[in-house]
């Protein structure tokens, strides 16, 4: 079992059925983030990927179907994606809706002739849990279910040059040091924009960085990357 499944099948134990936030680390000092802030986080995602009521959605590593869940009213269908079994169960069973489905698998060993062609795909806050020589696979399993004019967000991905933004205190970097030793480090992946521009436009996307909202509690260390076939 590798570290993140290990994490995302234990983690979310912790918390009660319904602690959706906490089960899938949208906390801060150990409580939820706040209501503002949550809508804050699905209303740019909307925004960025314009997502219309015609539009099939792939929610790629969808935890609990927090998010998922939240747009499914606005869209025709969406489907959710997570190798978290637990998690999964926990969205069917508290954020499914008739135009929902969801899939346990790794997005990695996707059948992707089961799931047809989508017009909006994104990754939320979890870019960070795939190494770098990962990303070409990535993008290729968006291409296979992509129809020609979709639009891609990778949305709330660690910026390495901003690490130190997270990791502002003594006993923070301390803390990072020991545990990157250790290869557990809290976040994962940090990654550099140039080498996700290099890979994405070899893939034939037109890249886009984008700020987040400075409401979300992440905007300090991370950015989003929206992506349209040239």
């Amino acid at each position: 079992m590798n570290r993140w499944l290990q994490h995302w099948s234990s983690f979310p134990k912790k918390f009660g059925k319904t602690e959706f936030l906490k089960q899938v680390g949208k906390s801060v000092g150990g409580k939820g983030i706040s209501h503002e802030r949550l809508n804050t986080l699905i209303a740019s995602l909307i925004t960025n990927l314009e997502i219309q009521q015609s539009d099939k959605v792939l929610d790629l590593c969808c935890g609990n179907g927090l998010i998922t869940g939240k747009i499914a009213s606005l869209c025709q269908e969406i489907t959710g994606v997570d190798q978290s079994d637990y998690l999964i169960n926990v969205a069917k069973q508290y954020n499914a809706h008739p135009n929902t489905k969801y899939w346990c698998s790794s997005i990695l060993d996707l059948d992707t002739s089961d799931y047809g062609k989508f017009s909006k795909i994104y990754m939320y806050e979890a870019l960070q849990h795939f190494e770098v020589t990962q990303l070409t696979d990535i993008l290729n399993l968006i291409d296979k279910v992509s129809e020609p004019n979709a639009t891609i967000l990778l949305a709330s991905i660690p910026d390495k040059n901003l690490i130190w933004e997270f990791y502002n205190t003594d006993e923070r970097r301390e803390e990072y040091y020991k545990r990157k030793a250790a290869g557990n480090e809290a976040i994962g992946t940090w990654w550099e924009r140039n080498f996700l521009e290099e890979v994405s436009q070899a893939h034939g996307y037109r890249v886009q960085f984008l700020t987040q909202n400075p409401l979300l509690h992440t905007a300090h260390y991370r950015f989003d990357l929206l992506l349209k076939h040239i």
